[in-house]
């Protein structure tokens, strides 16, 4: 037994050892961390910044935003938001996608913070607006990636002593620890080291290999192709329904957060002091997920109360301005059923129908002269 626990030691230290030298998505060397995403400049149209699995997206997008120029269009949101492009304006504008996985209002309210500091607002600001935002219980802590950002907007340290913050900053540390001796890590390690695996960094587009995803000069996303595909009705029927089973991603055991709705009124506020025009577009779920979060009785509540919230209380407040562009039903938008990657991911040409109908409502002189792609 004593053999066998040090044989097993012995080999999961040298597991969290390897993966901590090759560090496959620079997650634990912090030289590296600024190293990866030290950008010089930014990179040119037909370019693509192959990104590591596993990367801290936050890190990433305030490196990003240090290197472009002044947009005049900035993006916020989640992944749903990330397919969001150029193209899909006018070619005459420029525009970043600031979208970071399971954003919060709190990663709006960092980002906005850094063009500030940075003299870089944009002259548009749209918000493709999850309901997770405003529910106590989604579980989101990666914002805390940009804390001191978060805290220099609101004026309020005292998130660095709350005792439940600090609790789960000690738990998300002691996961990323864990991950040290996970076998996916270790996979990417060993493939690194063997030369088979794409190395992260600049390539021309049509270099990028397709199992990779990368950036694009303006914020956007390109996913592996497997991932773009159109997926037969089946198929995507298939995905929706396994992403309404247990508990669906950050909408479980809803609950009204009022301190993020202050959160995005006091951000709303300081946009509309900078004159700066704002669109709030609701992202459309896919269809059979959408009928289930208006069926189940843990997530009836989520949608209508974000609409509610945003139609009637916030449009209300004094010293906001907004348009809003309610895309939550894939049918109003003209997405087909298998114009999704899941049950919640737009494909990239539901993507550009969603845009397209919310810039026509908001302001024509954005959308693109030449034309869309469907």
């Amino acid at each position: 037994m004593k053999v066998f626990l040090f044989t097993f030691l012995v080999g999961l230290t040298f597991v969290g050892l390897l993966n901590l030298y090759v560090d496959p998505a620079n997650r634990w060397h912090e030289t590296r961390k600024g190293g990866t995403f030290d950008f010089q400049q930014n990179w040119n149209k037909d370019e693509i910044f192959i990104t590591p699995d596993n990367f801290d997206e936050r890190l990433y997008v305030i490196s990003h935003l240090k290197v472009i120029p002044k947009p005049d269009i900035l993006l916020l949101g989640s992944s749903r938001v990330m397919l969001v492009d150029s193209q899909m304006f006018n070619k005459d504008l420029s525009i970043f996608n600031a979208g970071v996985s399971g954003a919060s209002i709190q990663d709006y309210i960092a980002i906005w913070q850094f063009l500030k500091n940075k003299d870089k607002l944009p002259t548009y600001l749209v918000i493709f607006l999850d309901a997770w935002v405003f529910n106590k219980n989604n579980g989101q802590l990666r914002w805390q990636t940009n804390l001191e950002l978060y805290e220099q907007f609101s004026g309020s340290h005292s998130l660095k002593t709350s005792p439940l913050i600090a609790l789960k900053r000690a738990k998300r540390s002691i996961l990323e620890i864990a991950d040290l001796f996970t076998w996916s890590i270790l996979e990417k390690s060993l493939l690194i080291l063997r030369g088979g695996i794409y190395q992260t960094g600049i390539v021309k587009v049509n270099k990028l290999p397709s199992e990779a995803k990368g950036k694009r000069f303006d914020g956007s996303l390109i996913y592996p192709v497997k991932l773009t595909q159109v997926p037969s009705l089946e198929e995507i029927s298939k995905k929706s329904l396994e992403y309404t089973k247990g508990h669906i991603y950050s909408l479980y055991n809803w609950k009204f957060d009022e301190n993020a709705y202050q959160d995005l009124t006091k951000l709303l506020k300081d946009v509309h002091e900078h004159g700066i025009r704002t669109l709030i577009v609701l992202p459309p779920y896919q269809h059979l997920t959408l009928k289930k979060l208006s069926e189940l009785p843990d997530y009836k509540e989520a949608l209508p109360t974000t609409k509610n919230t945003i139609t009637t209380r916030l449009a209300k407040e004094s010293e906001i301005s907004f348009d809003f562009c309610n895309a939550l039903d894939p049918v109003e938008n003209g997405c087909a059923e298998t114009e999704f990657m899941d049950g919640m991911h737009m494909l990239r040409i539901c993507a550009e129908k969603v845009t397209i109908k919310c810039l026509e409502s908001f302001n024509k002189d954005l959308l693109p002269s030449d034309g869309y792609t469907f």
